[in-house]
């Protein structure tokens, strides 16, 4: 009788054990793979965000170069009608808004981003700026030596 309930106990025990090597193992895997399609997510929607810059830069150069705002409306209206970016603003080598999707910034106004502008338009560098809830990339402008401004 007391070997039986030994064994009763053992078995219990291994279940109990396995159970929880199981319950550990499996938060851990979902733990990794969550994370792992969150790092995912965040290098593809990098990537489609450049993807679109690109397009933009390369867009609205000839608007710029003739100071054209219908072409550079033109251009990027579709950009946010689709939905999957919140604002575009294009501005001149002097850092003021020339146009912009959102209705708070104006033309002639200047950018609010200080560190934006200087990567921008001195360095003439790609800027990307990460947080929790927001990704900003911006782009110079440029024709031959020449910079426009920055998208």
């Amino acid at each position: 009788m007391t070997s039986t309930v030994f064994i009763v106990i053992t078995v219990l025990m291994l279940f109990y054990s396995q159970s929880h090597v199981r319950q550990l193992y499996t938060n851990e895997l979902l733990n990794a793979t969550s994370n792992n399609i969150s790092e995912n997510s965040k290098k593809q929607t990098l990537e489609r965000v450049k993807a679109t810059l690109n397009y933009l830069v390369d867009a609205t150069i000839g608007p710029m170069y003739f100071f054209d705002l219908d072409g550079v409306r033109y251009v990027i209206e579709p950009v946010i009608n689709d939905g999957n970016i919140q604002k575009v603003a294009v501005f001149d080598n002097e850092g003021k808004v020339f146009y912009s999707s959102s209705p708070d910034d104006r033309y002639g106004q200047a950018v609010n981003s200080p560190e934006l502008e200087h990567t921008v338009i001195q360095n003439s560098e790609v800027y990307i700026h990460q947080n929790s809830d927001s990704l900003t990339l911006a782009a110079p402008l440029n024709i031959q030596d020449k910079i426009l401004g920055a998208c």
